[in-house]
């Protein structure tokens, strides 16, 4: 039996339950998500089992991914299979279409996995925000971590790489977003580290601009590359987590304390141009 502190400082006990949680908004969906949608958006649902996929205009019923945990951060890589955090597990796991069965167990060195993130080489990192490091793994994933990333981590809850393949992490624990630069990882700076309030999810865009999920603040805030605040986003922003960009620059927000999705169009500072509740409960991971 494991515990740890959970977002809204309690201590939660991890017993391989479903989490308690409020009732998903909208119909609950029936029909099963089997082969990866490059159109669609991607959202797990850490109030219950499932990863509901919403096809454009991504306000009707979702089809959905079961699982036997509560997933939190997810991705897809080139060939569509599904990674997914799944921190009462303490692994991450590869699943592959039609996303039934388990392709492969990461469970090594591996502890209440929160973000994830995959290098353009399939290097994947996992934020480990049970022991503060982050653990990179090669493929096919089933071994060792390459590489333990430790300095400047304290409760890691959000990973995201810019073009040049610099790793960015959110910390929790003590409000900073740190920079470790590409290909070795073996140097790091702190890049932001005033006016952020328990950051989760990151994002990077095309010109290097880096989104923040404050879960404290109710806020999404981008900095230029070089850590310098360019705008808040705050407009139906409900304890975010998760947040991801599509190819033409719309943000796309978790927010666990609605249990909606929001899709801001630049320069974000308008009202949602899409509000997805349908089916959500306690979103936490987005992928496109």
């Amino acid at each position: 039996m494991k515990s740890f502190l959970s977002r809204n400082g309690l201590f939660m006990v991890l017993l391989g339950l479903t989490a308690c949680g409020g009732s998903s908004n909208g119909t609950t969906p029936t029909t099963p998500a089997t082969t990866y949608n490059s159109a669609a958006v991607y959202v797990s649902n850490s109030g219950t089992t499932t990863i509901g996929e919403y096809a454009p205009p991504f306000t009707g019923a979702p089809s959905t991914i079961t699982l036997p945990y509560e997933p939190t951060g997810l991705l897809f890589n080139s060939a569509g299979d599904l990674f997914v955090a799944e921190p009462n597990q303490n692994a991450v796991i590869e699943y592959d279409p039609p996303y039934t069965s388990v392709a492969v167990t990461i469970d090594d060195s591996v502890e209440q996995p929160e973000a994830l993130a995959l290098s353009s080489s399939g290097e994947l990192f996992v934020a480990d925000s049970g022991d503060s490091e982050v653990t990179a793994y090669l493929s096919p994933y089933d071994g060792t971590p390459a590489l333990v990333l430790a300095s400047g981590i304290d409760d890691p809850t959000g990973l995201a790489l810019d073009s040049s393949g610099d790793l960015f992490i959110a910390n929790l624990a003590n409000n900073t977003v740190v920079e470790y630069t590409a290909p070795s990882y073996t140097s790091s700076t702190t890049l932001i580290s005033s006016g952020l309030n328990k950051p989760e999810g990151l994002a990077i865009n095309a010109s290097g601009d880096i989104f923040v999920a404050n879960w404290g603040a109710n806020s999404v805030a981008e900095y230029t590359s070089g850590g310098t605040l360019l705008t808040t986003i705050t407009t139906d922003v409900d304890e975010p987590d998760g947040i991801t960009l599509d190819a033409s620059g719309d943000l796309f927000v978790a927010n666990i304390g609605n249990s909606t999705v929001t899709e801001y169009a630049p320069p974000y500072t308008g009202s949602p141009a899409v509000t997805i509740s349908n089916g959500l409960d306690k979103p936490a991971g987005i992928a496109l």
